[in-house]
């Protein structure tokens, strides 16, 4: 499952007017080639967000597309997706890895490379890293850190990293040139006038890295 993070495009449904545009976009973006979606919608209950993971994985099932879902364990194995992404207000790796008895592949959010180290300790299969640029679909985490420090955190790190924050199709390829495995995005998917063409671009752009 780890080459399928090649890509993955974020959720955020209030970019695109809703949950029903949301899943619309969804099956154009998995149509494309993306690798990944990954289901972040923090402001659902769990049983909303239970219901959204089922749809979604039907659209990511006929795409051939893999399916996170961001901050539930609990809902990833109920939906029977692939994999879950573990924030920094989630349970900690290992503990997740407990609970999801391996049925899971486990992603974990971070910052820097001591984030990255301890989530490889707690048993993580890949980290997000971020943010590599300024993002345009949410309040930054901290500075950019920019493709050097990337780069830098990349050569050091134990897992494969997924560059995340203002990735676009023009900047895809330096951040997989720069060591990353696969690149994460929201606005560059959400925001587009045409989802589909947005997510052949980025696919293209990752492949040229």
């Amino acid at each position: 499952m780890l080459d399928r993070l090649h890509s993955i495009a974020i959720t955020n449904r209030h970019l695109c007017g809703g949950m029903e545009p949301m899943l619309v976009r969804a099956e154009a973006i998995a149509g494309a080639g993306v690798g990944a979606i990954m289901l972040r919608e923090k402001d659902l209950t769990p049983r909303e967000l239970f219901a959204v993971a089922r749809s979604l994985a039907v659209i990511c099932q006929k795409g051939g597309t893999m399916l996170i879902v961001n901050g539930s364990v609990e809902v990833a194995l109920a939906a029977g997706v692939e994999g879950v992404q573990l924030g920094f207000d989630a349970l900690p790796a290992d503990a997740a890895r407990r609970v999801a008895g391996g049925r899971l592949l486990i992603g974990v959010s971070a910052h820097s490379l001591v984030d990255v180290q301890q989530a490889h300790a707690g048993g993580a299969d890949y980290a997000t890293i971020s943010p590599v640029f300024p993002p345009s679909s949410k309040a930054a985490s901290g500075p950019a850190m920019g493709v050097e420090r990337l780069h830098a955190i990349a050569r050091e790190s134990p897992l494969p990293l997924v560059a995340l924050g203002g990735i676009e199709a023009a900047n895809a390829r330096a951040c997989i040139e720069a060591g990353a495995c696969g690149v994460a995005a929201i606005g560059a998917y959400w925001s587009a006038a045409d989802p589909a063409a947005a997510a052949r671009a980025m696919v293209e752009a990752v492949r040229r890295g």
